[in-house]
Order: C-alpha cells, then sequence, then structure tokens
C-alpha cells in the first residue's frame, strides 16, 4: 500500500470497515434469515447424531399408535382407555400429562370413569388449545361462567420482569370441565412452525387476563420438580428462571416468550415407547400394573396420539415427518436435564464485533495482498471455530452467518478498493463496482427473501396419491416399521414432486396432496403433474423392491388428477397454518384418486383435454362422484 498519502491510506482501512457495520445492519431485516436457519439446522443435525443429549430416564412416552387403537377399539371412544391409564398413574402416584384434548361429553359412563380415576392422580396435566381471534376466525363455543372460572384457577402470576411480546391467547379450548377441575395444571400445547414450515422453536407460555398459561412439558416439570408458579420469574428476550431444589434454571427465551427445542436425538434413537394398550392391560391385572410401575418408578409419564390417521405430525430440522408430541417430550427433556439450548449474550455479540471492527481496520491498512487475504481468512476460520464450541460445548445457537457475510463483504470491499486504486481513472473504480455488485442481483435478493402467500385464485392441476390397504398393513406393525417406511416412501414422492415443480400441501397419514402452478406460474402445469405422476407409479416398483420383503407390504398406489380454479394461500388457525389449496376442483381430484386403479393414474375431462396431445390414455370411463348429479367422464394415463 502506498504511503504518499495519508487519505488514502486512511481510506484503505475505513471503507472495509464501513461494509463491516453496513452489512451487519442489514443482517437486522432477517435478510440473512435462510441461511442462518441453514447452518443452525446443519449443526442441529451433526449434533443429534454425532453427539446425542442425555435422556431423562424419568420420561415414560405412551403412545395411541394404530396397532394400540386397534387393539383398544370403542374403548378409545368411550375414553374407557383413558379411565384405566388414570388409574395406572394414579396408583404409582406418578406425574402424567396428556396431549389430548378431551372436550365435551362422549359416553356418560366412560367420562364419569375416567373423571373418577383422575381425581385420583396428584400430578395430572390436561392440553388447552390457545386461541387468538386475531389470526384466526373461532367459531367454537365460548367458555361459560364455570369453564371461565376454572381456566382462571389454573393460571400461572409468575414475576414479570419484562413481558415483551409473548402471545396472548382470546380464549382457550378446554377438556371436559369436571375433567380439567381434577387436575393438577392445565397447560397449551399450542407449537407453531417457523415461517418456512419447519418446528425449531415453542412458546413456553401464553398470556391471559392477568395470568399466564405454560406450555404442558413446562407444567409437567413444575410437578416433576415441585416448583412454586409464583416464584418463576419471566424476562422476556432473555430468560425464564426456574426455582429448582437444586439452584436456579436459566431457560433461554426469545422477546416472544419461545425457547429453541432440544432435540436430544432422532425420533426412533429416543425413550422406549409403551402402547397405550398394554397400560390398559395392566389395569386389570394387579401384577401386570405393578411391573409397569416397577419399571416407570418416579416417572413421568407423557401420554400422545400417534396414530397416522390423527396427522400430528410436522417436518423439523432433524426429521421430515415427526411427531408434535416429541417436541413436548424434548423440552421436557430439556427442563429435567438442564440440557436447554440459549441464545447469544448480546455482551457476546458486541465483544465479537468489536473485536472484528478492530481487526478489519488493523489488517485493511496492510501493504501486502496476501497478507490482507490471509487476515480475513483467519477470520472467518475463528468465527467458525467459536461457533462451533459456543454450539457443541455449551448448546449456544451458533451467530455466525451474519458477521461472516460482513467479514467477507468487508474482504471483498478491501479488494475492490486495492482493485480501485491500481487504475488512475475513477471510471474504472464504477466498472469494477458494477462488476462485483449489480443491482439486478442485489434487488432478487431482496425481492425473494419471502413469497406472498395471500389467498388468491388461481387455475392450477391437483394430484392425489394413496397407497392401496395402507391402513389395514399399518395395524399390525410397530411404530418404528410405519415411520421408517413413511418418511423413505413420502420423501421419494416429495423428491419427484418437486423435481417437477410442484408443491406438496400436506401429507394425510400415506395420503399426498400436491398441486402444480403456484407459488410460480407454470403454464403448462397439466403437463408437469402427468409426468410426475408417471414418475411415482415407476418409483413405487422401486421401493417394492427395497420395502416388500423388509415391512410384508405389497406396495402401490392410486393418483388421481384435476385442473381447475382453486383458492391457494396461508390457510388456518393459531395452532395450524398451512399453505394450502380449497375448492371444488380439489374435491374432485380426490375422487379421481379414489375412484383410480390400483397402480393406475386417473384423470379428469379437464385435464385430459389439455394433455392429450403429450400422452396416451386408455378411453374414457364413467365416473359417479358425490356431489355431482351426472356422471363424471374420466381417463386412465397409459404408462
Amino acid at each position: 500500500m502506498s504511503k504518499r498519502s495519508g487519505s488514502t491510506t486512511n481510506l484503505a482501512a475505513f471503507l472495509p470497515a464501513a461494509v463491516f457495520v453496513a452489512f451487519l445492519l442489514l443482517a437486522l431485516t432477517g435478510v440473512w434469515q435462510s441461511w442462518d436457519r441453514a447452518y443452525s439446522d446443519l449443526l442441529l443435525k451433526v449434533r443429534v447424531e454425532a453427539s446425542p443429549l442425555t435422556l431423562s430416564p424419568r420420561i415414560f412416552p405412551v403412545d395411541l399408535n394404530d396397532r394400540a387403537e386397534l387393539n383398544l377399539g370403542s374403548a378409545v371412544d368411550t375414553r374407557k382407555a383413558f379411565a384405566d391409564l388414570f388409574q395406572v398413574l394414579g396408583d404409582g402416584k406418578l406425574v402424567g400429562g396428556m396431549d389430548f384434548l378431551f372436550t365435551g361429553t362422549k359416553d356418560p359412563a366412560g367420562d364419569a370413569a375416567m373423571i373418577a380415576s383422575a381425581a385420583q392422580m396428584d400430578g395430572l396435566v390436561l392440553a388447552v388449545v390457545p386461541v387468538d381471534a386475531g389470526v384466526t376466525k373461532f367459531s367454537g363455543r365460548a367458555a361459560n361462567a364455570d369453564e371461565e372460572a376454572v381456566l382462571e384457577s389454573h393460571l400461572w402470576h409468575p414475576r414479570v420482569v419484562h413481558a415483551g411480546n409473548i402471545p396472548v391467547a382470546d380464549t382457550f379450548l378446554l377438556p371436559h370441565l369436571k375433567l380439567a377441575q381434577a387436575s393438577k395444571y392445565l397447560a397449551h400445547i399450542g407449537v407453531r412452525p417457523d415461517s418456512d414450515g419447519l418446528y425449531r422453536r415453542t412458546p413456553l407460555f401464553f398470556r391471559y387476563k392477568d395470568g399466564y398459561m405454560p406450555s404442558l412439558p413446562l407444567a409437567m416439570a413444575a410437578v416433576a420438580l415441585k416448583l412454586d408458579p409464583s416464584q418463576i420469574v419471566i424476562d422476556a428476550g432473555n430468560r425464564v428462571t426456574l426455582p429448582t431444589k437444586g439452584g436456579p434454571l436459566n431457560v433461554s427465551i426469545d422477546a416472544e416468550g419461545y425457547v429453541w427445542i432440544p432435540f436430544p436425538a432422532p425420533w426412533t434413537k429416543t425413550w422406549n415407547r409403551v402402547p397405550l394398550d398394554k397400560v390398559t392391560a395392566a389395569a386389570g391385572n394387579a401384577d401386570q400394573e405393578q411391573a409397569l410401575l416397577d419399571l416407570w418408578g418416579d416417572g413421568i409419564v407423557l401420554t400422545a396420539d400417534l396414530t397416522t390417521a390423527h396427522k400430528d405430525f410436522g417436518p423439523t430440522p432433524i426429521e421430515g415427518i415427526y411427531p408434535l408430541s416429541g417436541i413436548h417430550t424434548s423440552v421436557l427433556n430439556g427442563l429435567l436435564t438442564g440440557n436447554l439450548v440459549s441464545n447469544p449474550s448480546p455482551w457476546f455479540a458486541v465483544v465479537v464485533v468489536v473485536l472484528l471492527l478492530a481487526c478489519i481496520l488493523w489488517v485493511s491498512r496492510w501493504e501486502k495482498t496476501w497478507a490482507l487475504h490471509g487476515a480475513f481468512v483467519a477470520l472467518l476460520a475463528l468465527l467458525k471455530i467459536a461457533a462451533l464450541v459456543l454450539w457443541f460445548g455449551f448448546l449456544t445457537m451458533p451467530w455466525f452467518v451474519a458477521p461472516a457475510v460482513a467479514v467477507a463483504m468487508a474482504w471483498l470491499g478491501a479488494t475492490l478498493l486495492r482493485l480501485f486504486k491500481s487504475h488512475e481513472e475513477r471510471t474504472l473504480m464504477e466498472s469494477a463496482l458494477s462488476r462485483y455488485f449489480p443491482r439486478a442481483l442485489a434487488s432478487r435478493v431482496l425481492d425473494e427473501k419471502k413469497v406472498d402467500l395471500v389467498p388468491a385464485n388461481k387455475d392450477l392441476t391437483l394430484l392425489f396419491a394413496d397407497i392401496a390397504g395402507f391402513t389395514k398393513w399399518s395395524s399390525d406393525k410397530s411404530s418404528e416399521v410405519v415411520h421408517g417406511f413413511l418418511s423413505d416412501y413420502l420423501e421419494s414422492m416429495a423428491h419427484i414432486l418437486f423435481e417437477h415443480g410442484g408443491t406438496v400441501d400436506k401429507f394425510m397419514g400415506d395420503g399426498i396432496l400436491a398441486f402444480f402452478g403456484d407459488p410460480f406460474d407454470m403454464p403448462d402445469h397439466a403437463q408437469k403433474c402427468i409426468t410426475a405422476a408417471i414418475a411415482m407409479q415407476k418409483k413405487v416398483k422401486e421401493l417394492q423392491a427395497v420395502w416388500g420383503e423388509k415391512a410384508h407390504i405389497n406396495l402401490k398406489i392410486r393418483i388421481g388428477i384435476n385442473s381447475g380454479r382453486v383458492i391457494v394461500g396461508n390457510l388456518g388457525s393459531i395452532t395450524r397454518i398451512e399453505y394450502t389449496v380449497i375448492g371444488a376442483a380439489v374435491n374432485l381430484a380426490q375422487r379421481m384418486e379414489s375412484n383410480a386403479p390400483v397402480e393406475g393414474i386417473l384423470v379428469t375431462e379437464e385435464t385430459w383435454s389439455r394433455t392429450k396431445d403429450q400422452f396416451k390414455f386408455s378411453g374414457s370411463r364413467d365416473v359417479t362422484v358425490k356431489g355431482y348429479d351426472e356422471v363424471i367422464k374420466a381417463y386412465v394415463v397409459e404408462q
């Protein structure tokens, strides 16, 4: 670097530092959020596989899975199965959390038995669902005076240092009134995904009137650890402090009271799960009950619905299909073991920024270009090492992408400045800047940081796919086999749909709803949809070769396709928000699937008319469809 001009030398140091600060400020807008998530998701996957968290020996999940539901029969609907469960938990003086919403009256005798059993328990935690009228249109019945009194009596009144933006509930969907009265705590199960649909965080509290409704795992931990809710301290944006006998337990939360879900391991590698029918069988056999209670000891039992029909699953960074009850179990495990994920301290960020800024100001004055590049590489390497140490050593969320991008841009700024100084004319600098910083690229980054998902009326092609005989097959299979097969099958189908430009609306157990033509316009969406369907049928044959003998399944699917105008966009409630399609065209596509031949693809006349020149069809057939006065013409695609 030339020493003839002090001002030039100062500029060489100041400009990279200014770029560094500018890109750090830009990070506050959330422009790098997707990169942040991708990086933290990667580290999470590595951690759960290479270094799983300690599993609390006190946690015992009880599952209502497909096989248990089949074995229990009407005992689930009459709630006798839950009366037996409460009896066993009461006999063992165990903490029991229910990820079920026992609303209304199902069977008077069964409800009475369930309530009587619940009354014998000291540690029953029941679920409630928060409702926010500002987010979703609540069509349910408002709570009456008795229900309101029960709800308010179960609110917590912790000491609040800073309330922040903890979500506010307008009301709650409550369990049966007498059952709620028999519970130790009511607790919310309002888990929410991030904007990209993945579950990474969950709210610890919902505010209601003058109190707070805790989350299900927090309430269960309070019973197990004998916490006094009035001694809990909420400091939104910092932490929640729990007064345990071993000393204060600090739980890191953001300004909205969300805690990171401390996934201990992949779902199938966590706790040994007990099916609900095994517990109900033990209720009528003293020896079996005692054996079960000996196994559980002073355990904490979390009961949840894992039947594929009820679809209580969602995508997480570690698994595409993850039981949402596993979120509660993971948070409970973190509270019991102390293995909780924390946010980096603001002071840590300040120290890092000051040190990086000082280093950039210093190295930008160096004359040798190779030394400059080496110094910036070293800064990036140190940032990465610090992030890895914090994550794997202290379970602190990595703060890496924003400072790393800022350092990289400062590095680029220093490089460009040196390039400019090697030229005599200002126009050469402008040419260099336009080469490295095209305006179109910046506009595209800003324009595409989020997709408009406001509901709209559009012409799309809809696809329904379903496995023939899946319910019968899954009824006698273990949850591990069903989970492993479904994960592979749905991931394979989703990959094909994405490859052909489709959007997966939802997984409905073994069923798939997808559509083509949104969020990005696709003039040939009908053709793309049929092409994807053919590829899916071909892939199914490959999967059969893998899973046929392994899972004893005869894997065959039906596919139905229809084209037409639908409403597409974000629809849902406070606890479930889906990017989905609705309309008569969707229903007709589903009817095509239910009438399609096994291993076949059945399309409506509308789809056929758009693609008849691109594919071969085996002639028309008349299909009688519920809701239509006239028969519907349909065509089978020749594969």
